[in-house]
C-alpha cells in the first residue's frame, strides 16, 4: 500500500468513527446509565446528592435500596433462554440443489453448536434488556486439527459500547452500513507486549485522534468498511442436465459453451478489513468474503426522533419509580427503627424487691415477671405501651411507586409466579403470555437481526467450507452426521463416508452445474428463522391444555384422546400404560402402528342366524330386497350397540382411573361389588 493510500484510510477512519461516535453520543450515555442504575453499581439507584446529604448527616440515616428491577428483567431472559431459534435453508435459483440446502442448515447447527453462539445470543439479549443493545460477531479461524482448513465461529462481543456502527443506516439490523468499528482499550504495559514494534512516542497530536489515546490506555480499532466496486454480469444459455437454461453469471464464471445473450454492469461491495491505532495500521487490509459486515447489532425497542434512532430496554422509564421505591421503603425503616421501644408503664411500688428481674425482662425470657400491689391503685397492674404503627401514607406509597415499577416494565405480579387464590394451569399460561405480549419486542428484534445474521452465514459458508474434506453436521433430529463437501467421485475415503449415509446428504454432480458431489460453491440460497417455545415448553402448555380439556369431556369422549394426554405427560409406566390403553381405542381412532394388522372383523353367531332366517323367511329377494337389507341392517346396528355400550362402561372406568392418577396422584377407591380396579382391569378389556 502506498504512503497516500494509507494515510488517506487512516484519515477517513478517524473522521468516520469520531462522527459515529458524537452522532451515538447521547444514546451510549442512556445505555450506560441504564446499566448501571439496573444492576445498583455504586448505589446508583439513589440520587448522589441526596445520598451524600443523608450518609454525612449525624448520625448517618441509611440508604436502602430494594431492586425491583432484576426480577422483572430475569423473568423475560429466562423466557428467552427457553425459546429454540431454528433455521431452515432454501435453495433459490436453478443452480441450488435441497440436498445442499439440508447440508447447509445442518453446518450452521454445527458452527453454533462448536461456538457456543447460545451464548453470544444470551449475552446480547441480556443487555438489550438492561440497555437496549447487544451485538455479536464472525470470526474465520484456523482448524484446531488442521491448519490449512478453516472454520466459521459466532462469537460474543461482551462490551457492546465497543461497537460504534455507522449512524446514518435506515434498516434495523444494520445491512445497509457502510462501516463499523470495534474497539478496545489496552493499558500501556499490555500495549507494549502486544504490539512492541510501535513507537508511541510518535503518537500523533492531530485533534481527529482526540480519544485515541486516555488515562485507561490506548484505542486499538478493528476497521470494517465497504468498498464499491463494479461487477461485470452476464446473460446465458447453458446446457444444464441437459436441457438448455437461461441463467445469468459473473463474468469470470462463464464457460466456453455458454451462449451470451446480455451483458451488463452493476455496482457491488467489498468488505475490507484492517487493524489500526491513531496514525498506523497494525495488520492489513484484507478482503472479507461476503458483501456483509460481520458484526450484528441487536436492538431493543427503537424510535426514530429527529432523523436519530433511540432505542431502550426495560430499565428506562422504570428508574424515577425505583428510586422513589426505595425512598418510601427507607422512611418505613427508620420510622419504625427510630420510634421509641414499647416501654411497661407501672408504679415505682410494683417494682418492689422485683427491680433486678425487670431490668433483665428485655434479655431474658422469663416464664413470669413477678410485681407487688400498688395501694395507692388497687387493682392495678403493669401493662405494656403498643408497638409503633406503620404509617398508612408510607404502606400507599410503597404500594403505589411497586406497581408503577411493574406498568413501566410490562412485567406484573402473575408474570413472576405471584398469582392470588386458586387458579387453573390455563389461567396461570394466559397470564403470562399476556404479560409476554408487552417484551414481544424485544424477541422480535431479535428474530430479525438473527435472519441477517444466518443469511450473512449462509453467504460466507462456501468461502471458508471451499475445499474437499469431510465435515459433521448436525441433522433436524438432532443427530452428527460426517459428510463429504466439495468432493470428488469416486474418492477413496469420500465413497467409504458415503455407505450408510442418507440419500438427502448425497447431492450428485449435476451436468454443467458442478463436477463434485455436494458443492457448496454452486447455487444461491436462503434462509428461514423460526424463534418459538423449545420442546420442553410446548410439551408443559399441551399437558395443561388437555388436562383441562379431559376434565370438561365426557368419559365416551375422552377415550378417545387418553392416549394423546399419556403421551405428553411424565408419568411412572408410561409406555406401559400407553400398550394398555393403545389395545382399548379402536384402530380407526387412533391409526395402526408400524406393522400392526388391522384386526379381524367377528360376527357374532347369533346374529348369522338371524340373518339367514331373514333370507330364508323371504321368498321374493328381488321384490323385497331393500326390506331384507334394512332388517339385517337394524339387526347389526342393535347386537353393535350392546358390544359398544359394554366396552365404553369398561372405558370409562379405566379413564376415570387416568383422570385420578394425573390429578392428585392418589390411588382409585375399591368400587362396589364387581366393580374392577386400576390394579386389575376389567377381564375382556385388552381382548
Amino acid at each position: 500500500m502506498s504512503k497516500e493510500t494509507h494515510d488517506e484510510l487512516l484519515s477517513l477512519a478517524a473522521e468516520r468513527y469520531k462522527y459515529a461516535i458524537d452522532e451515538d453520543l447521547e444514546d451510549r450515555e442512556r445505555y450506560d446509565e441504564d446499566i448501571r442504575f439496573g444492576l445498583d453499581i455504586d448505589g446508583y439507584q439513589w440520587d448522589k446528592q441526596v445520598r451524600d446529604v443523608r450518609e454525612k448527616d449525624t448520625p448517618a440515616r441509611p440508604c436502602i435500596t430494594v431492586n425491583k428491577l432484576t426480577e422483572k428483567i430475569d423473568m423475560v431472559e429466562g423466557e428467552f433462554r427457553q425459546l429454540q431459534p431454528e433455521t431452515k435453508v432454501r435453495a433459490v435459483d436453478s443452480n441450488a440443489d435441497p440436498k445442499i440446502a439440508d447440508i447447509l442448515a445442518g453446518i450452521i447447527k454445527h458452527i453454533k453448536y462448536d461456538s457456543n453462539a447460545r451464548s453470544a445470543y444470551n449475552s446480547s439479549h441480556v443487555s438489550v434488556l438492561y440497555g437496549g443493545r447487544g451485538a455479536w460477531r464472525f470470526d474465520i479461524v484456523d482448524d484446531e486439527y488442521d491448519p490449512f482448513i478453516r472454520n466459521i465461529r459466532v462469537n460474543r462481543i461482551p462490551n457492546v459500547l465497543s461497537v460504534a456502527f455507522e449512524p446514518d443506516t435506515k434498516n434495523l439490523d444494520k445491512s445497509d452500513a457502510n462501516y463499523v468499528f470495534v474497539t478496545e482499550m489496552l493499558a500501556e504495559k499490555e500495549f507494549k507486549t502486544q504490539y512492541p514494534e510501535v513507537n508511541l512516542n510518535s503518537w500523533p497530536a492531530d485533534s481527529s485522534w482526540d480519544g485515541w489515546k486516555t488515562k485507561d490506555g490506548y484505542r486499538v480499532a478493528e476497521y470494517w468498511w465497504k468498498d464499491k466496486i463494479q461487477k461485470t454480469y452476464l446473460r446465458v444459455d447453458r446446457l444444464i442436465d441437459g436441457l438448455p437454461t437461461t441463467i445469468t453469471i459473473e463474468e469470470k464464471d462463464i464457460k466456453k459453451d455458454d451462449k451470451k445473450i446480455e451483458e451488463k454492469k452493476a455496482d457491488s461491495v467489498q468488505v475490507k478489513w484492517c487493524k489500526m491505532i491513531a496514525g498506523q495500521i497494525l495488520d492489513g487490509p484484507y478482503d472479507w468474503p461476503t458483501k456483509e459486515l460481520p458484526i450484528f447489532m441487536q436492538v431493543g425497542k427503537e424510535v426514530n426522533i429527529g432523523g436519530k434512532p433511540y432505542t431502550r430496554g426495560m430499565v428506562r422509564f422504570s428508574k424515577s419509580p425505583q428510586q422513589l421505591y426505595n425512598y418510601w421503603v427507607t422512611c418505613s425503616t427508620e420510622t419504625v427503627a427510630l420510634a421509641p421501644k414499647s416501654p411497661y408503664m407501672l408504679t415505682s411500688e410494683m417494682l418492689g424487691p422485683h427491680k433486678e428481674q425487670w431490668d433483665q425482662a428485655h434479655l431474658k425470657n422469663y416464664y413470669y415477671i413477678l410485681y407487688e400491689s400498688d395501694p395507692n391503685q388497687p387493682g392495678a397492674t403493669p401493662r405494656r405501651e403498643p408497638p409503633p404503627q406503620l404509617s398508612t401514607a408510607i404502606a400507599g406509597e410503597i404500594a403505589r411507586h411497586e406497581h408503577d415499577i411493574m406498568s413501566t416494565m410490562g412485567i406484573y405480579r402473575e408474570h413472576v409466579g405471584e398469582e392470588k387464590g386458586d387458579k387453573s394451569g390455563k389461567a396461570i399460561l394466559a397470564l403470562q403470555k399476556q404479560g409476554n405480549i408487552g417484551t414481544y419486542a424485544y424477541t422480535d428484534n431479535f428474530q430479525i437481526i438473527l435472519t441477517y445474521s444466518d443469511r450473512a452465514l449462509i453467504n460466507l459458508i462456501p468461502h471458508v467450507y471451499d475445499t474437499e474434506r469431510i465435515i459433521r453436521i448436525i441433522g433436524e433430529d438432532g443427530k452428527e452426521v460426517a459428510v463429504p463437501i466439495n468432493a470428488r467421485p469416486g474418492a477413496p475415503h469420500i465413497t467409504a463416508t458415503l455407505e450408510g449415509l442418507e440419500d438427502k446428504y448425497k447431492a450428485t454432480p449435476r451436468e454443467n452445474i458442478s463436477e463434485y458431489l455436494n458443492d457448496l460453491r454452486v447455487g444461491t440460497y436462503d434462509v428461514v428463522v423460526t424463534v418459538g417455545p423449545s420442546y420442553t415448553t410446548q410439551r408443559q402448555e399441551a399437558s395443561a391444555m388437555l388436562m383441562e380439556l379431559v376434565k370438561i369431556m365426557p368419559p365416551a369422549m375422552a377415550v378417545n384422546i387418553i392416549d394423546i394426554v399419556v403421551e405428553v405427560l411424565d408419568l411412572p409406566h408410561a409406555q406401559k400404560l400407553m400398550g394398555r390403553i393403545k389395545k382399548m381405542i379402536p384402530p380407526d381412532i387412533r391409526g395402526l402402528d408400524e406393522g400392526e394388522e388391522p384386526p379381524q372383523q367377528q360376527q357374532d353367531p347369533r346374529l348369522m342366524i338371524e340373518i339367514q332366517k331373514l333370507l330364508i323367511e323371504d321368498k321374493d329377494l328381488r321384490r323385497k330386497e331393500w326390506e331384507t337389507q334394512a332388517k339385517v341392517m337394524k339387526t347389526m346396528a342393535e347386537a353393535d350397540a350392546i358390544n359398544r355400550d359394554q366396552t365404553l362402561q369398561e372405558l370409562s372406568l379405566l379413564v376415570q382411573e387416568i383422570k385420578e392418577r394425573m390429578m392428585g396422584g392418589q390411588q382409585p377407591a375399591q368400587g362396589p361389588q364387581g366393580t374392577p380396579t386400576a390394579q386389575e382391569p376389567p377381564q375382556g378389556a385388552m381382548q
